[in-house]
């Protein structure tokens, strides 16, 4: 026992070591449980706080249109929120509340209501969920009845409008073919013409032998006159030399007058290829170039006054003796200078002129001659090419057809009920052959390649190389003369002032110039060719009475079926609200969800025309296909409304069920009259009452969700146009497969038919299209009156020309399938969301309740979050802070961060 003797108080101070760090944890896990409870507390406060606002809610929006948002943007009800938070903090209100106080002493720091932008009821996402929710006990027993039993029954339309389609290209490619004929058949008539008149080889060639001959025999010689005539400057030089008295240059050129009028005498002006002429002429112009060269005849008198004047003294005496001699003698040389200036006037320039005439005529003449001709092988090759073309379009065209006859029976036949297009399909398939036009072909193209070659043979016939069938006859003039001139260059006058002399070189450096061919040609006559008899048949006037009966008959059938387009166009008596008028800003504004983007202008772009008018024929067969065509735009995608879209039936019967639309107010009563409801026959799925005064776009709200275009008249007009497009689809398609209607359009044919078999598929066409607008025409007044009617028409559902189809009760109001403006609208709304989204829809919805309401649901939140600091008196860790001084301060207090997010 000695051994522990001196360690007395070891076990205590052990146990004070012990506790100490103990009862500083225990302090520390107390102060940590008051700021565990504190939380606690907080979030009750924040939650109920977020409950006082969410309390806040929109009632007339809850009870209209089952949609739960609070009045307020959270953030504006701050003051009063936190007011809420502090007094939960502390139990302000509650007995005993100072003594919680002072068990937690919450003390808030800062208070903060956060709007939860995404959670504004406009939003569509909001907005679809709270509809879906709302519209999932309500809707499914209205969907069965009204919508889903039906949309089976157009999910086949794409089969229908492809056969539709395959048989207007059909037509359309017949009708191509009979304008291929008619071309054809006045190329053929052109060159057929040609033919006819186009001469034998033998004449040609008889023409070309004439040429050569006037060419070598008189145009040769001409043109080396010509030259002669213009070369020729010899004159009696040795004369002129040795005359150097007075006398001898008054005999000499006496002489040479005299022998110019003598030989002048010989010159034929009308013959002046004449020999003599030609030799006499040149003798002449030797004499006038002589007198000439002397100085002219001017000096004869007055070398005969000098030769003849006396002297001064022997004038006196012999004056009267000899004064009336020498006057006679002198009058006498007077009247021969007169004779010499008349001829010389009239056989220079006249001989000269009357060969450039000769040279002119028959130069005009035979190349007159061959290029008439060689114009008229340029005429028959231009037009048996344009024949051969037009041959060869009409083959293409025939081919063409074939293709579109084979499409449309394959088309034909994918139907389930194909009705009398088949019997049409298979009317039309023997009419494609090309073998005849084939053949007609090759004998135009060979004689286009005839009349080509026989132009190139024509070429041929030249004189210095210028075809005389083709080149300017000014310009082979010049050629030739400037040829003759070259010739004659370089040779003495002597040698060529005799007719046989200038013959002589003609033929040796002048003829040889001249080239001479012979043409051989055989054309094909197509006077006789099967082919084209039967084309000039296909084109025959179709005028007759009867068909100017069948023509009119037709043509009112297509301007009573422009009433309908007509119909479908116009906006009188719709709604007249217009949403740019909306005092605050509209959801779909703020979203930037504009106008829904398909066009229906083309819908009812249908209208009337001349059935015997091609171009009327083709614009009818065009727009309805454009008609047909939109108007399936608008049913692409049915057959997924039940797979991919059934949300969206949801939001489209909340938009029909809860908004207005144009026969929102009609009802058809037991006894299959139009009603028109109101007051409380007339309520919305909430059973609020429709009416102009609590609906602004009152009868036009669900057109408006479904364009959203700002004119209420627009957005009926716009529906209507598509109810339009989709009847004259289904009206259509019956008038081409009711064998009663194919029946009547055979007859309507008949006349063009008869004489124009390509045409009759068109005219047929075109008649029984005129019979679908007919019928659309009275689908539409119905269906605007409240009416539902006949999806697909039957004998008894067809209403125009209904005695004469034998149906005389028919009505297309009461039928086993109809469809009225709201069942199309349901439709409608479901194919656009599925093509577009239904974002724009749903932002539209919100347009119309807050319009409805007059209240801002854009400011309208579903949910609201609060942020907030709050301070817990602490008492343990303050002191233990303050007993450890190594700078741990907590002060008097705790912070404690709270954030929460609350909604519906």
């Amino acid at each position: 026992m000695q051994i522990f003797y001196e360690k007395k108080g070891a076990i205590s101070v052990f146990l004070s070591v012990i506790l100490l760090p103990m009862l500083i944890v225990a302090l520390l896990a107390t102060d940590a449980a008051r700021i565990y409870c504190a939380k606690s507390v907080i979030a009750d406060a924040g939650e109920m706080a977020m409950n006082a606002a969410l309390a806040q809610y929109n009632a007339k929006l809850k009870d209209e249109y089952g949609l739960i948002a609070m009045d307020k943007e959270p953030s504006s009800m701050q003051g009063d929120l936190e007011k809420y938070f502090t007094a939960s903090l502390n139990g302000d209100g509650l007995s005993n509340s100072g003594n919680y106080k002072q068990v937690l002493d919450l003390m808030e720091q800062s208070f903060e209501v956060i709007d939860v932008e995404a959670s504004k009821v406009y939003k569509t996402e909001v907005e679809k969920q709270q509809i879906l929710e709302y519209m999932k006990y309500r809707a499914p027993v209205c969907m069965a009845d009204m919508v889903l039993d039906k949309i089976d029954q157009i999910k086949d339309n794409k089969k229908m409008i492809e056969a539709m389609e395959a048989e207007a290209d059909f037509a359309e490619a017949m009708e191509e073919c009979q304008d291929a004929f008619e071309d054809a058949k006045n190329k053929l008539d052109e060159l057929n013409e040609q033919l006819k008149y186009f001469p034998y080889d033998s004449k040609i060639n008889q023409d070309l032998d004439s040429t050569e001959m006037e060419y070598k025999r008189g145009l040769s010689m001409a043109f080396m006159i010509r030259a002669a005539i213009g070369h020729y400057d010899d004159y009696n030089k040795t004369g002129v030399q040795n005359a150097s008295t007075t006398q001898q240059k008054f005999d000499l050129l006496n002489g040479a007058m005299t022998s110019f009028i003598n030989a002048a005498k010989q010159v034929s002006l009308g013959n002046p290829l004449d020999e003599t002429s030609y030799n006499q002429f040149m003798a002449a112009m030797y004499y006038k170039n002589t007198i000439d060269a002397l100085g002219g005849e001017g000096n004869l008198l007055t070398w005969y006054d000098e030769l003849n004047t006396p002297a001064d003294d022997e004038e006196s005496d012999e004056e009267d003796s000899s004064s009336g001699g020498e006057d006679q003698a002198r009058k006498d040389l007077s009247d021969s200078i007169t004779d010499y200036k008349n001829k010389r006037d009239a056989i220079m320039p006249g001989y000269k002129q009357s060969m450039d005439q000769y040279v002119r005529t028959n130069v005009y003449k035979w190349g007159d001659t061959l290029n008439n001709y060689w114009t008229s092988a340029q005429s028959g090759e231009i037009r048996a090419k344009n024949a051969k073309d037009a041959l060869n379009i009409v083959k293409e065209k025939l081919e063409n057809a074939a293709e579109k006859h084979a499409i449309w029976k394959e088309k034909t036949d994918a139907l389930s009920n194909p009705g009398s297009m088949k019997d049409e399909v298979e009317k039309y398939e023997n009419m494609f052959d090309t073998t005849k036009c084939e053949q007609l072909t090759n004998r135009v193209e060979s004689d286009e390649a005839t009349f080509k070659r026989i132009q190139e043979e024509l070429k041929g016939e030249k004189f210095f190389d210028q075809s005389l069938a083709t080149v300017d006859r000014g310009t082979q003039m010049q050629k030739f003369s400037n040829e003759a001139s070259y010739v004659m260059d370089n040779r003495e006058a002597a040698t060529y002032d005799e007719y046989s002399e200038l013959k002589f070189i003609c033929d040796q450096s002048y003829r040889t110039g001249y080239v001479h061919i012979h043409v051989t040609y055989v054309l094909q006559s197509i006077e006789n060719d099967e082919f084209y008899k039967q084309l000039i048949e296909y084109c025959k006037s179709r005028e007759s009475a009867e068909k100017n009966e069948k023509q009119e008959q037709a043509n009112e059938t297509l301007d009573q079926g422009k009433e309908g387009a007509e119909e479908a166009k116009s906006e009188d008596g719709f709604p007249t609200y217009d949403w740019s008028s909306a005092s605050a800003t509209l959801p779909s504004r703020l979203l930037g969800y504009s106008s829904y983007g398909a066009s229906t202008d083309k819908l009812t772009a249908t209208s009337g025309g001349d059935i015997d008018n091609s171009g009327d024929r083709k614009n009818i067969i065009q727009n309805v296909k454009e008609s047909i065509k939109q108007a399936n735009s608008f049913l692409d995608g049915v057959d997924r409304i039940l797979s991919d879209g059934i949300e969206n039936l949801y939001i489209a019967e909340y938009a029909m069920q809860m908004f207005t639309y144009y026969t929102v107010d009609k009802k058809v009563n037991a006894s299959h009259e139009i009603e028109t409801l109101s007051g409380e026959n007339l309520t919305s799925l909430s059973g609020y009452e429709f009416s102009s005064s609590n609906h602004k776009a009152y009868k036009a709200e669900t057109e408006y969700i479904l364009w959203g275009k700002n004119s209420s008249k627009k957005n009926v007009q716009a529906t209507v146009a598509v109810i339009y497009g989709i009847r004259l689809l289904f009206n259509v398609f019956y008038a081409l497969t009711d064998e009663k209607i194919d029946l009547y359009a055979t007859g309507i044919s008949a006349p063009w038919a008869a004489v124009a078999p390509y045409l009759e598929p068109i005219i047929k066409l075109v008649v029984k299209l005129g019979l679908g607008l007919c019928e659309t025409t009275d689908d539409i007044k119905d269906i605007k009156g409240g009416y539902g009617v006949s999806l697909t028409k039957g004998k008894v559902t067809w209403v125009t020309l209904k005695a004469l189809l034998s149906a005389p009760n028919a009505d297309n109001t009461r039928g086993t399938l109809t469809f009225d403006y709201s069942e199309y609208l349901r439709l409608f709304l479901n194919t656009a969301m599925l093509a577009a989204g239904y974002q724009p829809a749903l932002a539209r919805i919100g347009d119309c309740i807050q319009v409805n309401t007059d209240s801002d649901i854009t400011k309208m939140s579903t949910m609201l979050s609060i942020e907030a600091t709050v301070t817990n008196r602490t008492t343990f860790m303050r002191k233990i802070a303050d007993w450890s001084g190594a700078g741990w301060q907590y002060g008097d207090s705790y912070s404690i961060d709270y954030k929460s997010v609350l909604g519906y």
